[in-house]
């Protein structure tokens, strides 16, 4: 019997894609490993894997402190 999961092509750089492959060992969400710069992700896992990007996005942006001169 065949089983059919919905997919969503991701690409991204070599750094982005290391960091997917991090939370995948955690989330069990990549289907495929296409390539360098391709995953097939599942669907259903897609709002998950968008804040957890934007979480490490906020975790390593320099925001300058203002100082009063």
């Amino acid at each position: 019997m065949v089983h059919a999961t919905k997919g969503v092509l991701v690409t991204c750089d070599a750094t982005m894609k290391q960091f997917l492959l991090f939370l995948d060992k955690e989330h069990h969400f990549i289907i495929k490993d296409l390539d360098e710069t391709h995953l097939l992700v599942d669907a259903a896992k897609a709002t998950l894997i968008q804040e957890k990007m934007n979480e490490m996005y906020e975790e390593n942006t320099y925001v300058p402190i203002k100082t009063d001169n």
